[in-house]
């Protein structure tokens, strides 16, 4: 691995506090093969435990199959295809 590459890697608790309440997010990753659960669960994490973020708007390239805290207050559009 590069150091390049080490210095862009991150846990999902340290990605969600990049995100700011109204931000689309791309979420890579479907239900079977690199499933974003771990995201969505922090996201939901963060918003019970702050209020934040919020107001998220998901794209996804499959239909995002979310089972997070808080889901239906911290977002408020899903974009999925598959």
């Amino acid at each position: 691995m590069t150091d390049l590459l080490k210095k862009k890697l991150m846990s999902a608790d340290e990605a969600v506090r990049l995100i700011s309440d109204g931000d689309a997010i791309h979420i890579a990753g479907t239900a079977l093969v690199c499933s974003p659960a771990k995201i969505f669960k922090s996201i939901g994490d963060s918003f019970l435990e702050t209020g934040h973020p919020r107001d998220l708007c998901i794209i996804s390239y499959g239909s995002p199959d979310i089972d997070a805290p808080g889901y239906n207050y911290w977002f408020f559009r899903t974009f999925g295809a598959n």
